[in-house]
């Protein structure tokens, strides 16, 4: 057997029973005590339960609009009725065993293990990641478009060669596109009831991963590329619970879908899903535990360093998507205040999440 061989299995044997310790036993995965933790702390301690309160308000308020877009429904209840608890209990025992639902696990990306040892790898250079773009025709074309954005041309003629798109894309862009493009795909579903879903969660993966990686960036509490990748996969447990919801209600058909089951579900069983499948997926034990103790509550105490880089990844795309009228107002700052995110970590997570369109 050879070395490549032996450690393939190694890891396989250590990682592969995850899936069933998660979801099964609820027990916390291990930390990674290495890396350094320097988040900012919020600046008056006297103002810290109001100002906590209020995030927590604010991020349930931003919470349930991003339901509402995502199912199409102008209000949603509170209460699931007594007729929909089958669904509640079909779905609970589908996740339980969810490595035998091949139907609702979403698979893992064929370049994905290729894409992290690229990410991991400090000796990394854009000829390592040029020899994946290139396996993946759908892939290359996403680069070059990326390329010829307004964000990234600076030159009249369009980028026409993956050489050049990669040179203007630079290592760290040229990170962020392929961990997007690869993981895209996952994300389809058939057609069929609540439509907006997947693409509404891919939006928020994406400012997700947006921001976690800015926050990386400034805190220096985590490798950035990484924590961007971490809040594309922190979407996987909402897809899965969806598809796992759309498949109890096809299988009772008497039933209408209702939206508030869907939240339900997604609320209580999304965060433990997505660091199962993580597990399944053979993914870091780093990963596995931030996805696992990530809620997106506004909580950033005693957690990972990439599990920080996450939760405020994840609470500062949900602080994005208030009303127009609100954005960069008085009350997201404090909400970051209150979180310990410090205002120029803030400022720049929030101009990048408003650019595209047009916010300040």
């Amino acid at each position: 057997m050879s070395n490549a061989a032996l450690i393939a299995l190694v890891i396989s044997l250590l990682l592969g029973g995850g899936l069933f310790f998660v979801l099964r036993s609820g027990k916390r995965p291990q930390a990674d005590t290495a890396a350094t933790d320097v988040v900012e702390a919020p600046a008056q301690r006297e103002v810290e339960a109001p100002l906590a309160d209020h995030a927590n308000r604010m991020l349930q308020e931003t919470r349930q609009q991003y339901y509402r877009t995502a199912f199409g429904a102008p209000a949603i209840a509170d209460d699931v009725p007594d007729t929909h608890q089958p669904i509640l209990d079909a779905v609970d025992g589908v996740l339980a065993t969810l490595a035998d639902r091949e139907r609702t696990l979403p698979r893992r990306p064929l370049l994905l293990p290729q894409l992290l040892r690229a990410l991991n790898d400090p000796e990394s250079t854009r000829e390592d990641l040029s020899a994946i773009i290139l396996q993946d025709p759908v892939l290359a074309a996403d680069v070059l478009r990326t390329a010829n954005s307004p964000f990234y041309r600076i030159a009249r003629e369009p980028v026409d060669s993956l050489d050049r798109a990669i040179v203007l894309l630079g290592f760290e862009g040229l990170k962020s596109v392929v961990a997007a493009s690869i993981m895209q795909p996952v994300f389809r579903t058939p057609k069929g009831q609540f439509d907006a879903f997947a693409p509404t969660l891919w939006e928020l993966a994406m400012r997700t991963a947006t921001a976690a990686g800015i926050y990386a960036t400034r805190t220096r509490t985590a490798d950035p590329p990484t924590a961007q990748l971490l809040g594309l996969l922190s979407a996987l447990g909402p897809l899965a619970v969806f598809r796992a919801t759309s498949e109890a209600y096809r299988e009772r058909a008497q039933l209408v879908p209702g939206a508030e089951v869907y939240v339900r579900l997604i609320e209580n069983r999304a965060d433990a899903t997505s660091s199962a499948i993580a597990s399944h997926w053979q993914l870091p034990e780093t990963f596995v535990l931030a996805l696992y103790e990530s809620h997106g509550t506004g909580h950033l105490q005693n957690l990972s360093p990439l599990g920080k880089a996450l939760e405020a990844g994840r609470c500062c795309a949900l602080l994005s998507l208030s009303p127009p009228g609100n954005q960069r107002s008085i009350q997201a700052n404090k909400a970051a205040m209150a979180m310990g995110i410090g205002t120029t970590v803030f400022d720049a997570i929030w101009s990048a999440l408003n650019a595209a369109t047009g916010n300040t």
